[in-house]
Order: C-alpha cells, then sequence, then structure tokens
C-alpha cells in the first residue's frame, strides 16, 4: 500500500488542478443572488438561437418596412404598392384568435423544457450514484482484500479512480488526457484503457476480474500459496464488490441511455416547426397596431421562446464539456481523494483503533470441498480482453 498511496499522493494536487480547472467552464451559481442570472449572457446558450432568432428579425424588418413604406420602386402596373400594409389589415383581424394560438405553444414549451430538467436531474442522480458506489467499492477492496492480498488492494482502487475518468471520456467522444491519470496506472495501463473502444466497461472488466483472482488466491490455502481465509468470508466479499461493480455498470448505462437518447424527433420537429411559423407570422398579425414597436417586441418575445427551446436542448444530454452541463472533471476529482483518504485510513488503521482481535485460520483449511472456489481455479491468470 505504501508504494500505491505514495504515487497517488506525488501526483494528487497536478490530478485535482488538472481536472478542476477542465471543471471551470461549468456554471456555479448561487440561486439567492439575481443579478448573475440576470445580467449574465454566458450559459444562454446564444449559439443556439442565433440562427432561428436571425431569420425570424429579418422577417420582421422586412415586413415592417414594407407595411410603412411600401414598394414604390417597383410599377404600380405590377402590383399594388400597398400590398403589405392591406394584407397587415387583413390579418390584424386574427389579433384575438392569434394569442390562442399562442397559449398552446405555451405549453409545448414548457412541456419540453421539463423534459429537460427531468433528464438532467436523472443524470444527476446517476453521476451521484456513481461517486456513492466508488467509495463503497474502495472501501470494501480495502476491507476485504488487505489481509490477503496487498496488489489486488492496490489495483482495486487504481482501477476504481479510472472508472469516472473512463466514463467521461466516452460520454463525450473523448480519448482522454494521460496526466488526469498520472500517478494512477501506469504508462502502459494509460495506453490500454485509451485504445479500448469503451473505456468505462474496460475499466469494469478489469475490476471485475481483478475481484476474482483476490478471491481465488484469498481461498487458496497456505500451502498451495493463498491467503488461507475462511471460504465464507470470502464469499462474502467477493459478493459485496459484485454487487457494487454491478450498481457501477448500471449508473454508467444510465448516463449512456441519457446521452444517447434525446427526445423524440417528431415532437421537437413538430414544436419548432410551431414556433418558427407562429413567430414569423406575429409581426405580420400586429404591425398594424404596434407600428415600429413590432421590432423590439418581437425580438423579446422570440427571444423568450427560443431560448426555452435552447434551454432545454443544453440541459436535456448534461454529461458533455459545455457550461450547463454536469462538472463530470470534478466528480472525478472527488471520487480520486476519496479513495486516497481510504488507503491512508487503513494504513493508520492499527494506530488509529489499535490492533485488534487475531484468528488463526488453518493452513489445511480444504477450498475444493467449501463449494465456494473450486479448487481448479486456483490458478491465477492475467484477464485477456
Amino acid at each position: 500500500m505504501d508504494s500505491t498511496l505514495a504515487a497517488l499522493e506525488e501526483y494528487a494536487l497536478e490530478r485535482r488542478t488538472l481536472l478542476r480547472k477542465n471543471a471551470a467552464k461549468h456554471i456555479v451559481y448561487r440561486p439567492e443572488h439575481w443579478g448573475p442570472t440576470v445580467l449574465g449572457l454566458r450559459g444562454r446558450n446564444i449559439q443556439g438561437m442565433l440562427v432561428p432568432l436571425g431569420w425570424i428579425m429579418f422577417l420582421t424588418i422586412v415586413w415592417v418596412c414594407l407595411v410603412k413604406y411600401g414598394t414604390p420602386w417597383v410599377p404600380s402596373s405590377w402590383w399594388d404598392p400597398d400590398f403589405a400594409l392591406h394584407w397587415a389589415r387583413a390579418l390584424g383581424s386574427l389579433e384575438n384568435s392569434f394569442d390562442l394560438v399562442r397559449v398552446v405553444l405555451s405549453f409545448m414549451l414548457v412541456f419540453r423544457l421539463g423534459r429537460a430538467a427531468v433528464r438532467f436531474w436523472e443524470a444527476r442522480q446517476k453521476a451521484g450514484l456513481m461517486i456513492e458506489v466508488c467509495r463503497y467499492f474502495a472501501s470494501s477492496a480495502v476491507a476485504h482484500c488487505s489481509h490477503s492480498s496487498n496488489w489486488s488492494r492496490d489495483t482495486l482502487c487504481r482501477w476504481t479512480i479510472a472508472f469516472p475518468v473512463g466514463t467521461k471520456n466516452y460520454l463525450r467522444g473523448d480519448t482522454g488526457d494521460a496526466q488526469e491519470l498520472r500517478g494512477v496506472l501506469t504508462k502502459d495501463e494509460i495506453d490500454a484503457m485509451f485504445q479500448a473502444p469503451n473505456q468505462a466497461v474496460f475499466c469494469l472488466d478489469i475490476l471485475r476480474c481483478t475481484a476474482v483472482q483476490w478471491a481465488r488466491l484469498a481461498a487458496a490455502s497456505v500451502s498451495d500459496g493463498g491467503g488461507g481465509e475462511s471460504p465464507e468470508v470470502v464469499a462474502q466479499g467477493l459478493q459485496a464488490l459484485s454487487r457494487a461493480l454491478d450498481t457501477m455498470c448500471g449508473t454508467f448505462g444510465g448516463l449512456e441511455r441519457i446521452s444517447n437518447t434525446p427526445l423524440p424527433f417528431v415532437y421537437v420537429a413538430h414544436l419548432r416547426s410551431f414556433l418558427m411559423i407562429y413567430l414569423a407570422f406575429l409581426p405580420l398579425v400586429h404591425v398594424e397596431t404596434w407600428g415600429w414597436g413590432t421590432i423590439p417586441v418581437v425580438l423579446i418575445l422570440s427571444w423568450g421562446m427560443i431560448g426555452i427551446e435552447a434551454a432545454a436542448v443544453e440541459c436535456e444530454c448534461p454529461v458533455h464539456n459545455r457550461p450547463n452541463h454536469m462538472p463530470m472533471d470534478t466528480f472525478c476529482a472527488r471520487i480520486a481523494d476519496d479513495v486516497v483518504q481510504t488507503l491512508k485510513t487503513a494504513s493508520l488503521f492499527e494506530k488509529i483503533i489499535g490492533p485488534g482481535p487475531t484468528v488463526t485460520v488453518p493452513a489445511t483449511a480444504d477450498v475444493a470441498t467449501s463449494g465456494v472456489v473450486a479448487s481448479a481455479a486456483l490458478e491465477l491468470k492475467v484477464c485477456e480482453f
């Protein structure tokens, strides 16, 4: 443990600084403060609003100018120079009916944003569960493996730190930065992980194979070079580790599902078409009443409605590296710090608690007849992928 813990602590500050620097683009704000949320532009997904907003404002300005100035440069024999004004007056009679369209559209936008918020919260729950289970897994690995195999314990803890990094890289479609795992994995291990098509699954495979190898070694008799531990105790430890790994796999699968499954296309297409048609006809219906004020009013309404759709797009898949997404880098740093703390606590256990009672396990424990670990499986082999 000393060498592993020393390596983890040596580069801990460097890893933490790098991960938190990457997470700095994510917005952290205090809900009770109105100033930054009202006046700030950062994080509003303006890029997603520019194209539809630009088209609506272009149509609005052109229509208002046609109504106010007509088309005097076109010969009257071709068409009525004041055709836009006549159309504006005719469409103005639909003003009350047009308000009903806005009510329907508002309900659609609220549903859209609500579903995006639910997806964001579900993703945050999965990420929180990932942090929780990684803590539990590292603690269980230290508690169960320290007596019989320091190598298994250290390997499980190191790859527990690597798992959230692999999850982050896979969800973002990024190979990853080797500096984030400096002191955690060797160069060959990092290369193998980064070459894997699915880094999170690769880490889970390593963890599961290591846990099984520890169980085989721990349950083997001392005469066979094993730990000579009680098969029942080993079985309980392996079961605890396996359950944690199953949950870790579930959290990754949940985040992957949220990332790869946006709201159905038919709903988004219908909403956006309906929204653009409404906003395009808004100046046509109200220009006779609002006059030049049509331009700022349409700008404000379009900003609000298109902004809701842009906010939904920003929040529905919150695993990427955008200002409103979850700070996955911070989660990776948190898990790494917690695993290091677990290892450090284990190394100081006897100093903190004092020496506890010892249990003598017979060296001739019959593993083959225990039904927990078969004697044919006592040969330890490195898992191949």
